[in-house]
């Protein structure tokens, strides 16, 4: 990877080991009386992905627990300190978006698991890129 922390942020998504841990991340944060929807953890999980590029640091501040243990492709295991100085903008020169697609759940009481593609698009130093 090339050291740059969010755009390493951005590579992890491309090989969806965030999946679960967004699903779980997301629930934390509902308000107890109001049943979650497929519609609120798409909603959620794209505001994750919007939220890379920029570096910003806000959804993941609100989505992610206190207590949450986040690992990467790299090895890294993060506590959410560490994982959200992890978010910062994408350096000059590089931009995309990752789009979530084929979207499946299943809810039931308290617990959620979603499944979707993440179809991400890149483009470094004029060079464009796609994965899903």
């Amino acid at each position: 990877m090339f050291g740059v922390g969010a755009f390493n942020v951005f590579l992890m998504f491309s090989v969806m080991k965030l999946v679960l841990i967004t699903i779980f991340a997301t629930t934390l944060a509902y308000a107890a009386d109001a049943p979650i929807t497929q519609d609120e953890l798409v909603r959620r999980t794209q505001e994750l992905y919007d939220a890379i590029v920029p570096g910003n640091q806000a959804p993941w501040k609100r989505y992610f627990a206190d207590d949450c243990i986040f690992s990467d492709e790299k090895g890294r295991t993060l506590d959410k300190t560490k994982l959200i100085a992890d978010i910062t903008p994408l350096p000059a020169g590089y931009s995309g978006e990752i789009k979530i697609g084929n979207v499946q759940s299943r809810i039931s009481g308290d617990a959620a698991v979603l499944s979707y593609d993440a179809n991400e698009t890149e483009t470094i130093f004029g060079q464009n890129l796609t994965a899903r």
